[in-house]
């Protein structure tokens, strides 16, 4: 029986990736705000819920309805996360909500939730995605990075009480993606020279 992944953002082209990359060996599970196009969509059968993870009532019923299809969940991606960009001298409560709620709120609710909705956790695994902003200063919006920085400090303060619950998580960094149609393959689109691949 294949073990089963659930994989958050999977609208944008991280998550997109790693849904097709997962579902070659794994019953995958796609959390989406927003229906997924059909370019991203045609792989991924009927495991495709709409939820809001900065709403925890929103994720608790897309908890539920993964429940009544399937008694375990083995693996979690949480992946969701987005920013605005505003200018530094443009950078406002709103941002700052925005990136705490789809950075760090949609974190703790996605594993929040699930220790409540299901009873058996033992031997599951998390892996929360951060960003290599979070461990240094860029020129990426501030309340994105502290939110991502949060994120991480999230996941060091409940690893000991996970454990207890015989669940694994674990933070990752990533730099950078080259994605095809995401933000770095639009940059290199508008204008390569500017770009140091």
């Amino acid at each position: 029986m294949k073990k089963i992944i659930l994989i958050t953002g999977s609208s944008g082209s991280l998550g997109s990736e790693l849904c097709k990359h997962f579902k070659k060996k794994y019953t995958v599970l796609c959390q989406t705000r927003n229906k997924l196009k059909k370019r991203n969509n045609k792989f991924l059968n009927n495991n495709v819920f709409i939820s809001d993870l900065s709403n925890e009532k929103s994720v608790d019923q897309m908890y539920k309805e993964i429940k009544m299809k399937f008694t375990r969940i083995d693996y979690i991606i949480c992946n969701a996360g987005k920013s605005s960009y505003p200018n530094f001298l443009k950078e406002n409560n709103d941002d700052w909500i925005f990136s705490m709620k789809n950075n760090l709120i949609s974190t703790v609710n996605t594993i929040q939730m699930f220790l409540k909705n299901f009873n058996s956790t033992d031997g599951v695994k998390i892996i929360c995605i951060s960003s290599i902003v979070a461990d240094y200063l860029s020129d990426a919006p501030i309340a994105y990075s502290t939110a991502k920085a949060a994120q991480r400090f999230y996941v060091k303060s409940i690893v000991k009480k996970l454990a207890k619950y015989g669940i694994t998580i674990n933070s990752i960094i990533p730099g950078n993606l080259l994605i095809k149609d995401g933000i770095w393959d639009k940059k290199l689109k508008k204008n390569k020279k500017k770009i140091n691949i």
